[in-house]
């Protein structure tokens, strides 16, 4: 069994290299679309918006065209040398192997997925994916061009002697997964909405809301949110997008409009050291206060030096 799963990673690795896995990807993704899209006209037609899905695709489009052009080749490049001069054992093809390597792969994506939700430079990439005020297959990957090389953790893979095939595997399931939860219509599904991360669990995370703020970094797994305290069972219809909304069509205003906001706000401060923390801090630290300001949003209070009512999702 696992000697015909290699062969499969081995295969979309060689996809990969040669750019038939982008075309794959490409081709499921745009088959989601287009059925998520039919299934708004039987059962809601009222309720898609068409300018903001040909939005989110443009910039889906400028992420793809820069990770396959540019990024995406520097990605593979940095793992395969990590892995060939670092790595600390390899990990075998067997059956525990490839268990283990799902519970990394979770885990780590749920780790970089914190980081680009509470360190401010993360963040700056990160934005664009919570950009737009709807949640539909479209927006499951509005992504920043430099997203592929903001997350560090992932590097721990090669170090755990993860190889490219392995990962292949992997990820292209996982991330299949990914776009399916980004969906309204899918309802909530019982007991698997405390084990796996449903369109439900993962609208939580979209929501601007202040309880559905910074809630269900999960992939696949809920584990790693109950764990670390991070989980939140949906209740009302969350409120999709960014806490001060992103009001714009323009994909290419929506790629740097994180970077933006967090150079005007290293721009706002006087000394250096609150500069630099802007870099590491939350989205929502602010240097006259010296505190997150999402503490606030979250308990209901307000504050006069608090006018901007910036959070996490700004």
């Amino acid at each position: 069994m696992f000697e015909f799963i290699t062969d499969w990673g081995r295969d979309i690795y060689q996809a990969a290299e040669n750019g038939q896995l982008f075309i794959f990807l490409l081709s499921a993704y745009l088959i989601m679309i287009a059925s998520e899209r039919i299934l708004y006209i039987w059962l809601k037609p009222k309720e898609y918006n068409n300018k903001d899905g040909l939005y989110s695709m443009g910039v889906s489009t400028i992420t793809a065209l820069a990770e396959a052009l540019i990024f995406g080749a520097l990605y593979v490049a940095i793992y395969i040398f990590v892995y060939e001069h670092f790595r600390l054992f390899t990990m075998p093809n067997i059956w525990w192997a490839w268990i283990a390597v799902f519970f990394l792969h979770d885990f780590l994506y749920y780790l970089d997925h914190y980081i680009s939700h509470r360190v401010g430079f993360f963040w700056a990439f990160h934005h664009v994916h919570h950009s737009s005020n709807e949640l539909n297959y479209t927006t499951a990957a509005r992504g920043f061009v430099l997203g592929q090389l903001a997350q560090p953790a992932y590097f721990v893979m090669p170090l755990m002697g993860v190889d490219l095939i392995q990962l292949a595997v992997i990820a292209t399931i996982k991330n299949l997964w990914g776009i399916f939860n980004h969906t309204r219509l899918v309802n909530k599904m019982g007991p698997l909405d405390e084990i796996l991360c449903t369109p439900s669990v993962h609208r939580v995370h979209h929501g601007t809301q202040p309880k559905y703020i910074d809630k269900n970094y999960g992939q696949v797994l809920t584990l790693w949110d109950k764990m670390f305290g991070t989980f939140q069972r949906e209740e009302e219809e969350p409120t999709y997008g960014l806490v001060t909304p992103l009001n714009t069509y323009n994909p290419l205003v929506a790629q740097y409009s994180g970077v933006k906001g967090l150079i005007q706000k290293i721009n706002s401060a006087k000394h250096t050291r609150d500069k630099l923390k802007y870099l590491y801090k939350p989205p929502g630290w602010d240097h006259i206060s010296q505190s997150e300001t999402a503490r606030y949003a979250k308990h209901g209070l307000s504050n006069a030096t608090h006018k901007s009512s910036t959070t996490t999702h700004t």
